[in-house]
């Protein structure tokens, strides 16, 4: 499978550095098993949103952005998340910026590869939590990318990148 590419991230907080990790998702509910830590989903099985905006349908799709577009956040000083805008593969299209701060609670998925564990950074009413220990990540329980466990507490690597599941 190619790689996807990550959403953007424009951050603003002060004690909040990524390092070489990227957004992947945000996600309503808890990552479960049940959509291999995806989030919620609904009764017709669509995904939950975290946002309301719409992106639009998408001219271009490659095989590293099955969306077609990038989501691009800012995490404010204040440690809300707002969706500022979709931005296409098209080069002729426009973004479409929406401006749109998140509500409610939420996680920012984040890895530092593709092939990486995740890291689930929560949002409480729309703003980050930032004691580290109410975070989430994924640890390698055996030889496998899916051979996970979810652990309490930030990613032992971060902010630099974790070993992958091969090496």
């Amino acid at each position: 499978m190619t790689s996807q590419s990550s959403e953007q991230l424009e951050n603003e907080h002060a004690s909040f550095d990524p390092g070489v990790w990227s957004v992947f998702a945000t996600i309503r509910g808890e990552p479960a098993k049940e959509n291999h830590g995806w989030g919620s989903r609904l009764p017709s099985g669509e995904q939950m949103k975290v946002y309301a905006s719409e992106p639009g349908e998408a001219e271009v799709v490659t095989t590293s952005n099955w969306a077609g577009f990038h989501e691009v956040y800012r995490l404010a000083a204040d440690g809300s998340l707002t969706l500022v805008r979709f931005e296409y593969d098209a080069h002729d299209v426009p973004p479409r910026v929406v401006d749109e701060r998140l509500t409610g609670d939420f996680y920012l998925v984040m890895k530092a590869a593709f092939e990486g564990p995740r890291l689930y950074v929560p949002f409480r009413a729309g703003l980050l939590v930032t004691e580290q220990d109410a975070w989430l990540h994924e640890d390698y329980i055996g030889n496998s990318p899916i051979a996970t466990e979810l652990r309490r507490g930030v990613h032992p690597a971060f902010p630099r990148r974790p070993r992958l599941w091969y090496e």
